[in-house]
């Protein structure tokens, strides 16, 4: 990427993109990281308890006011303000690589790829990011529709490990040039 924008609030015509706050640690701790079900394919452990999300939350928001490079959105319905998910990228040799987590009560509604396509659109085009990557496990296939949806293109195949190294997944890797970057419904910057 050629800049840093930072995790500003976004805007979709159903969602809300926005920064997580400790209170979200309930919500987020039930909804999807305290589910080993749910986390499954992620490189993190399912949470153990509130608190330790709520730990987590805090990090983050030291991490927002302090790391150039930290994007991490809450993930909520402009409706009702419900917190469906979350959404970030990491950096990796300068190149942006996303990744996504909702709680199954709003799987299959095209959240994710609503969320995927503002922030890939964000970073290209506050961030002047060129492309992207992504990779996900070959035993979560609705990963990959979320990636291909936005344009990524399969690249080969290989594996990711979890953060404590204890699991390996073998996953499809994708690529994305962001002039090839499929954009979804609008997104604005609200903050």
């Amino acid at each position: 990427m050629k800049r840093h924008p930072g995790t500003k609030t976004l805007q979709t015509p159903r969602l809300l993109l926005r920064r997580f706050a400790e209170a979200d640690a309930q919500a987020m701790f039930e909804g999807w990281a305290g589910r080993p079900e749910v986390v499954r394919f992620m490189r993190y452990n399912a949470h153990e308890s509130v608190a330790e999300t709520r730990a987590i939350l805090r990090g983050w928001a030291f991490a927002y006011e302090e790391e150039e490079d930290f994007y991490t959105w809450a993930v909520t319905l402009r409706e009702t303000g419900a917190l469906a998910g979350s959404i970030g990228l990491t950096q990796h040799e300068g190149v942006p690589e996303p990744g996504y987590t909702l709680a199954p009560a709003f799987w299959g509604q095209g959240i994710a790829r609503e969320a995927l396509a503002a922030v890939l659109a964000y970073l290209a085009d506050e961030g002047g990011a060129e492309r992207f990557a992504a990779c996900h496990a070959v035993a979560n296939p609705a990963s990959g529709a979320v990636l291909r949806s936005a344009g990524f293109q399969p690249e080969g195949e290989g594996s990711y490990e979890s953060f404590d190294h204890t699991r390996v997944w073998p996953c499809i890797y994708y690529r994305l040039e962001a002039k090839d970057l499929v954009r979804g419904a609008p997104y604005r910057i609200v903050g």
